[in-house]
């Protein structure tokens, strides 16, 4: 068996190891009244005509070039990795000039205020053509520093049947006539039955505001089961240095149960193939979305029994890799030379590889030929 698969091809690599940029454009709010630049990021194997449901991940203020690509490389290392799902990631500026201002603002607080024409924005026109256009998923992640780690906040407290986790970096809490501490607490946040995640870390800046979440934390005044509260403090850390001292953790800390789970799977030698659906169905139960277990596991598990000449079970795990990873062409042939093994016919398993391969767009054309090339080694 050869394996060409390492992280991901050269032809659509770009600068990351598992995603790649599929657009840098603008996209006009109706709501807002004015366009917002947009970057819009896809795992190294999406492909629009094949269905999926990725989680979907904002980041405000993409302006901040440093902390954007930052965030970006480690959103990438962790799924390479496999300690977190492959995503669909959206970095979105932030209005010029005062308008970051005022969409982060609650006209509660200023007449002026346009957060809840921002909150409709994410609500009403992102996360919908996202969904209908880029094969993202029911799971949504909030990222945001500074101002924006108050708007990602409050649209975790304000909106919870629709946010399943935010990452409030060097936020405040509060806004007059409005203190987000105490709207998360008596909020349904936490209340369904799926886990919500809320990550908040400060530096030198607003140290009372950390003082007031940790002694919540500690007073068990955030009740709610199902909401995971994770604080970390850096007081000596300048503001725009928090996110990279917590980004990673904060990631780590949302996707460990999955990570968990596929891990712990991959690791176990005794594991039946049959073992990974209620494994996969419990990280439904627990995110309120479906993430299928990384290409990685899949692809070393079918490996594992593949080298331990256990060929059915390779089979069985490989077959159930090529449903979430259509267009991982090689899969086909590699269960193709399990059948060889045992004496079976893989006539299937030969055109399914000839019609994934002509559509699949994660290999270059060195890459397709040298695939042919080890189907003809395998027929006879």
């Amino acid at each position: 068996m050869i394996c060409l698969w390492v992280a991901v091809s050269g032809v659509s690599a770009q600068q990351y190891k598992s995603y790649r940029t599929l657009c840098d454009t603008t996209l006009m709010s109706k709501e807002l009244g004015y366009a917002r630049g947009a970057e819009i990021i896809v795992p190294f194997n999406w492909q629009r005509e094949y269905p999926a449901a990725y989680p979907l991940l904002f980041i405000f203020d993409k302006q901040n070039e440093r902390s954007f690509r930052h965030m970006l490389y480690t959103i990438d290392y962790l799924t390479i990795n496999d300690q977190m799902p492959a995503c669909i990631v959206v970095g979105i500026d932030a209005g010029e000039d005062r308008n970051r201002y005022l969409e982060t603002q609650l006209s509660t607080a200023d007449s002026n205020g346009r957060m809840e024409e921002n909150e409709r924005y994410l609500l009403d026109e992102l996360i919908p053509y996202l969904q209908e256009n880029y094969q993202a998923g029911d799971f949504i992640l909030l990222v945001g520093h500074s101002r924006y780690g108050y708007f990602v906040t409050h649209m975790l407290s304000a909106y919870p049947e629709t946010i399943n986790a935010a990452i409030a970096i060097s936020p405040f809490f509060r806004q007059k006539k409005v203190q987000l501490v105490d709207s998360l607490m008596s909020s349904k946040a936490g209340t369904f039955p799926r886990v919500q995640y809320f990550c908040a870390s400060m530096g030198n800046d607003f140290q009372a505001e950390m003082q007031t979440i940790d002694s919540a934390i500690l007073q068990k005044k955030i009740a709610q089961t199902n909401l995971v509260i994770r604080s970390a403090n850096f007081p000596q850390a300048g503001h725009t240095a928090t996110p990279g001292l917590t980004f990673g953790q904060d990631l780590y800390a949302i996707f460990e149960y999955w990570s968990e789970s596929q891990n712990s799977y991959l690791n176990d030698p005794g594991a039946n193939p049959i073992l990974m659906e209620p494994l996969m169905n419990d990280n439904a139960v627990h995110y309120g979305a479906d993430f299928p277990f990384s290409l990685g596991i899949l692809n070393g598990k079918g490996s594992n029994y593949f080298f331990e000449e256990d060929y059915p079970k390779a089979i069985e795990v490989w077959n159930y890799m090529m449903q979430f990873y259509p267009n991982f062409s090689e899969g086909w042939l590699y269960i193709a030379e399990c059948k060889m093994a045992v004496g079976q016919n893989w006539d299937a398993e030969r055109e399914k590889f000839l019609n994934s391969i002509s559509d699949s767009e994660i290999y270059s054309d060195t890459e397709k030929a040298e695939l042919m090339d080890y189907l003809k080694e395998l027929q006879p």
